[in-house]
């Protein structure tokens, strides 16, 4: 949910102001911050959002996988940078953990910890697996094709959504629609699409 998927973005023309503006559903004042004076020919601008509900949403569903798998589950960021945006991923996960969380992680011998993305993704190179990492939108739809090729290619891993519940979840096929296969069948070529992401998909429905 929110972040890059659900951000509005647009092409600057020319000079002035890009501010961000909040409206306040009660009585209180309004919020607006000054984003960038463009001087010159213009430029690009992106403004995205995410809410405590989804993320909390995402603490807890990442949180129940770990508990469930006994991995160890590590939350990355980009926090130093965007220190109230990713900083509050970082502490509503915190928050989770503590609550909800520690004593069971402590009893099955597994841990919580943040790291920045940039650590995540070198010790992810050089590690065995084994743990749960956890990813903001963008970083786990970049990550996720990396990690894939631990596995040989997209078509030969799984792809589930779980609740924060962990009780529903949706399996589909790791590489998507293939779209570029679908693009040549429609001007009547010849494709061949490896089906055991298919088959991944419909035994991890059977067996959840």
């Amino acid at each position: 949910f929110g972040d890059q998927y659900r951000a509005t973005d647009a092409v600057i023309k020319g000079p002035g102001k890009l501010k961000l503006v909040f409206v306040p559903g009660g009585h209180e004042e309004t919020k607006e911050l000054e984003v960038y004076n463009f001087t010159g020919a213009g430029g690009v601008a992106l403004a995205m959002y995410n809410t405590d509900e989804s993320i909390r949403a995402f603490a807890e569903a990442s949180m129940n996988i770990a508990h469930e798998k006994k991995w160890p589950l590590y939350l990355s960021t980009k926090n130093t940078i965007l220190k109230k945006y990713d900083g509050r991923f970082k502490d509503i996960f915190q928050e989770v953990y503590d609550s909800q969380w520690s004593q069971k992680f402590k009893s099955a011998g597994i841990w919580y910890e943040h790291r920045l993305i940039d650590d995540m993704v070198a010790y992810a190179l050089k590690s065995d697996g084994g743990y749960v990492w956890a990813c903001k939108n963008y970083d786990g739809d970049v990550q996720s094709d990396f990690i894939a090729q631990g596995f040989g290619s997209l078509g030969l891993m799984t792809s589930i959504l779980v609740c924060p519940d962990g009780k529903t979840i949706e399996a589909e096929a790791a590489h998507g629609t293939v779209t570029r296969h679908f693009r040549v069948h429609q001007k009547g070529g010849e494709t061949s699409t490896n089906s055991i992401a298919s088959i991944f998909a419909w035994s991890q429905g059977l067996a959840h």
